[in-house]
């Protein structure tokens, strides 16, 4: 399994544009198996996303499976999605036959005033592609380990972030610390 981390600078509020600089990155693909966008890839960060938000049947969506299609791989990342008057930080997960699958963002950052204007999603989505099963999370979700443990139903885990700089240590460490608690062993000594 190749993956293959497309790291963007979304424009915020600029969505064409920045399909489009994620179109230049990913050009005709590097012959991964997944190619993974960050956290709010086509609207740059928003707290309060009224400006910006996309529905499931918009261009964002149609451009990941369209992606998808034409590199014979998945595409995934975020973007602010409305449904049924809810506002959900979606991860949409584009395959190649035209599926997707979704998780919407559990844990909302209310220290930013996020969980003010979207709704925190309930279900816990594991995917299944090309023999991998992967379980979607986003960003802050990072820091609860007992929504991300592994009841022998993953393999991996993706969680596309707009982590900032300043913080990139407790980044590591976190990401370091849910992959030991998925019961990898740690490398031995080196000689």
């Amino acid at each position: 399994m190749r993956i293959a981390i497309v790291q963007t600078a979304p424009q915020k509020g600029d969505w064409k544009q920045n399909l489009t600089d994620a179109d230049n990155l990913i050009g005709q693909g590097c012959g991964a198996d997944i190619y993974v966008l960050p956290e709010m890839f086509a609207t740059g960060q928003y707290i309060d996303p009224s400006e910006v938000v996309q529905t499931m049947d918009g261009p964002v969506v149609d451009w990941l499976v369209g992606k998808a299609s034409q590199l014979n791989a998945a595409v995934c990342g975020t973007l602010p999605v409305i449904e049924d008057g809810h506002t959900y930080n979606r991860f949409c997960f584009a395959m190649p036959d035209g599926n997707t699958l979704c998780y919407d963002k559990h844990h909302l950052f209310s220290y930013s005033g996020e969980a003010d204007h979207f709704t925190p999603g309930q279900e816990r989505v594991v995917v299944r592609f090309r023999g991998l099963r992967i379980l979607l999370l986003i960003c802050y979700d990072l820091r609860f380990p007992i929504f991300s443990r592994n009841h022998d139903d993953y393999d991996a885990i993706i969680y596309p972030a707009n982590w900032p700089d300043k913080r990139i240590l407790g980044w590591d460490t976190l990401l370091r610390a849910r992959a030991i608690e998925k019961g990898h062993p740690a490398p031995g000594p080196r000689h």
